[in-house]
């Protein structure tokens, strides 16, 4: 209220340490401004943003790495213009020797263990569903024909993958070459969907 004409004034209060004084809004924003505060007798810190390692997450998982590289799948490794043939489509190629050195991989063999244009029976068990085909015509054929077809085709992609990578996949050329040679003898197609649903989970 006005008092003889004049404005009002905010109140003041009178610091202890001296004569000079605040206004008290000035007062009231120091007090909110300070590092901390109680509320019901609980003392509130000033808020600092979470990392892993004050959340009590292991350092391994703070530092994360460089991500381990993928399995290639028949579409990485088939023929359609955007695959890698080129890493096997002749003997010793030297793109798959590159593609090695690129990704800093110790791969199973110095290089591709097979051509696209070689038979599947060249190289595993043979059964009649896929005699006469080529590395590529198995990998190609996609989820359609039978389930030793199917299986044929897990089988060539992983064994690539097996090859490239090395340890750092799932199984060996031996053991794979052992698994399909089991799903021959058994020649059923519970064997076959089994042993692609098996090669398919390492790249899927």
């Amino acid at each position: 209220m006005e008092v003889d004409g004049k404005q009002p004034t905010k109140p003041t209060v009178k610091r202890e340490d001296g004569p000079q004084s605040q206004p008290a809004y000035i007062e009231r924003r120091r007090l909110l401004k300070g590092t901390s505060a109680v509320i019901g007798g609980v003392t509130l810190a000033a808020y600092t943003s979470p990392t892993l390692r004050c959340l009590g997450a292991p350092a391994a998982l703070a530092i994360s790495g460089p991500p381990a590289p993928v399995q290639g799948s028949p579409g990485f490794w088939k023929d359609n213009g955007r695959g890698q043939t080129s890493l096997w489509n002749s003997q010793s190629d030297s793109d798959w020797v590159a593609w090695v050195q690129k990704l800093g991989l110790t791969p199973a063999t110095s290089t591709n263990p097979y051509t696209k244009t070689d038979q599947f029976t060249s190289v595993f068990a043979s059964h009649p569903d896929v005699t006469g085909l080529t590395m590529q015509q198995v990998i190609q054929a996609g989820q359609g024909g039978t389930a030793a077809q199917k299986a044929a085709r897990a089988l060539v992609t992983a064994y690539l993958d097996a090859s490239l990578y090395g340890s750092r996949y799932a199984y060996t050329q031996a053991q794979l070459t052992a698994l399909w040679q089991q799903a021959v003898t058994a020649n059923t197609t519970a064997a076959f969907d089994t042993l692609k649903t098996q090669l398919e989970s390492t790249y899927n």
